[in-house]
Formats: structure tokens, C-alpha cells, sequence
């Protein structure tokens, strides 16, 4: 895949990979969070591994009967293009009892052009050594998006929830599945 870097803060970042328990004594000196240091013992010389799969991460273990116990969501960052568009970055997150599931959204609108959504979505199932990670890249013009009978109405551009309303009509370019092991 091509990489993308532009005046509109396009990113195809699919995260970093590091072992928490290097950072435990960091995390317990400058948080409030009891971590339990055994629960996150790893061989340090064991290598995490990525590697290409066709796993899906399980969509149907994130509905109403596995109860949310915490969630939330954080804008890494905003801008208007300069009165030209819109782009975010953004990090939504829920843990369930038996996992957790991320969303890492770069959302771009450039008002009259197009639309770019890139998403890694990660999950983690607490009885399994890995997490998988899924990437896609959205993308549609806006006369494609009027074609596809959406509505891109000053509403629609004025909207929090944007992004999430014009996805089901983009077209998807690329997707990508992996497993972290480690």
C-alpha cells in the first residue's frame, strides 16, 4: 500500500506493537492503576510476531450479551483544513469481562473532492497469546457518494457522527488482517 502523508493529515497507521509488562513500573508510579505484575509476564526474549491471516475479528462478541464494563474516546486530533474540509483522528475503546476492542479512525473530508476513512480496529480475546488487528482504507468522491444516493447535505458536515454515517456508502480499497502474536 501506498503511503499517504498530506496536508490533510491522511495517516495509514496501524499502531504501535510493545510489551506493556517493560512499562509496569511506569504505568504504577505515574497512574492509580493496580496492575498485577505476574499477569503481564512475558519471556522477554520471546519476538512478537505479525503475520498476514484471514481471522475476522468477532463482530458478534461485541453486542449486547457481552456487557460493556468500560469504554471510551479520545480525539487524538481536529482540524477544518483550513475552512476547506474537515479530518480527525480518533480512538474509541471498550472492555468486555473476557476482551477488548479498539477502533483507531483517520477520517478526511475535503469538501467538493472526497472522502478517506482508514480504520484499525483491534481485538483481543483474554484467553488467547494475540490480538487481531484488521486495517481498511474507505474512499469516495463526492460525486460517487451522490451517485450511491447519500445525502451530503451542511447537516451531514456539521455532524459528530460523520464518519460514521458516510462508511456504509464509501468504497472499500483496502483491507488488511493480521495476528499479533506474543
Amino acid at each position: 500500500m501506498e503511503e499517504i502523508s498530506d496536508w490533510t493529515y491522511s495517516t495509514p497507521y496501524k499502531g504501535s506493537i510493545h510489551f506493556l509488562c517493560k512499562h509496569v513500573q511506569n504505568i504504577k508510579n505515574s497512574t492509580a492503576l493496580n496492575l498485577q505484575q505476574e499477569a503481564l509476564v512475558v519471556d522477554p526474549t520471546a519476538a512478537i510476531k505479525v503475520e498476514i491471516c484471514d481471522e475476522e475479528i468477532p463482530y458478534h462478541r461485541l453486542g449486547p450479551d457481552n456487557p460493556i464494563v468500560h469504554t471510551g474516546q479520545i480525539y487524538l486530533f481536529e482540524c477544518d483544513l483550513e475552512d476547506s474540509g474537515y479530518t480527525m483522528g480518533q480512538c474509541r475503546f471498550r472492555v468486555m469481562n473476557d476482551s477488548w476492542y479498539v477502533l483507531l479512525r483517520s477520517y478526511v473530508r475535503v469538501d467538493g473532492v472526497r472522502v478517506r476513512i482508514m480504520d484499525t480496529r483491534l481485538f483481543h480475546d483474554f484467553s488467547t497469546r494475540c490480538i487481531l488487528r484488521e486495517f481498511t482504507l474507505k474512499e469516495a468522491t463526492f460525486d460517487e457518494l451522490r451517485s450511491a444516493g447519500f445525502n451530503l447535505s451542511g447537516e451531514w458536515m456539521l455532524s459528530q457522527t460523520q464518519a460514521d454515517e458516510v462508511a456504509p456508502k464509501m468504497t472499500l480499497k483496502t483491507k488488511v488482517n493480521d495476528r499479533v502474536i506474543f
